[in-house]
């Protein structure tokens, strides 16, 4: 017998995140999307709600962050709600958590590196724009995101090795990888949780590591 659910995210195979409802049976969910298709719906099993999964898994990663060092660098709510407003775009979900009760630092070791948002609205945006536009070399990954869709975005991070982390207006909640040493563009996951376990844990562009040290640093100050 079957029964209806609000929303489901697939996490195997061929099988998404919808959006809409997902019919569970005995021992299978089935999930029927607004936007995407479940081919294989026989070999899904075992599958939770995906708001319920994402909210689980950034308060997991948050707690599993070790602060060295102080003072914390904050962000404040209101500077990310002004930050919103004039840039047009909403953060990445955690983003807002992680600037406010992190701050400014490097996690890692010494591997990422979430900008607050006065850094974002400080210029930097503008002249990362223009670099990109006229060094341009992620053409293999066109069919992620375009040129265009690129000189859209915001960064709103980067890694030790230079891996820029960006987010494009019409889905903000997708954190896109331009990598500095490969031509191919990636997804780093949907929100801001999402991206940072998969620059830690997915190998592709540095060897994983379980390593989630906090180190808090100030940029106004390294300025003066």
């Amino acid at each position: 017998m079957l029964k209806m659910l609000p929303r489901a995210l697939v996490v195997a195979g061929a099988f998404a995140l919808s959006s809409s409802a997902v019919l569970v049976g005995e021992g299978n969910v089935v999930c029927f999307g607004d936007d995407k298709k479940i081919t294989n719906p026989e070999d899904a099993k075992r599958f939770t709600c995906g708001a319920q999964a994402r909210d689980t898994a950034r308060a997991q990663m948050f707690e599993n962050i070790s602060v060295i060092g102080s003072p914390l660098v904050l962000s404040t709510p209101a500077e990310v709600d002004a930050a919103e407003a004039h840039l047009g775009i909403r953060f990445p979900t955690g983003y807002r958590e992680y600037v406010t009760k992190f701050g400014e630092g490097v996690l890692g070791g010494s591997y990422i590196r979430i900008y607050p948002p006065r850094r974002i609205l400080g210029g930097n945006l503008l002249q990362w724009r223009q670099r990109i536009n006229e060094y341009w070399f992620w053409d293999l990954g066109r069919d992620v995101l375009t040129k265009e869709e690129a000189l859209q975005s915001v960064k709103i991070g980067d890694t030790l090795d230079g891996d820029e982390l960006i987010v494009h207006p019409s889905n903000p909640e997708r954190v896109f990888i331009l990598p500095r040493n490969r031509h191919e563009i990636y997804v780093a996951g949907d929100g801001l949780s999402e991206a940072i376990e998969w620059l830690c844990s997915s190998g592709i562009l540095t060897e994983a590591f379980d390593e989630r040290n906090f180190e808090p640093f100030d940029t106004r100050r390294a300025a003066e």
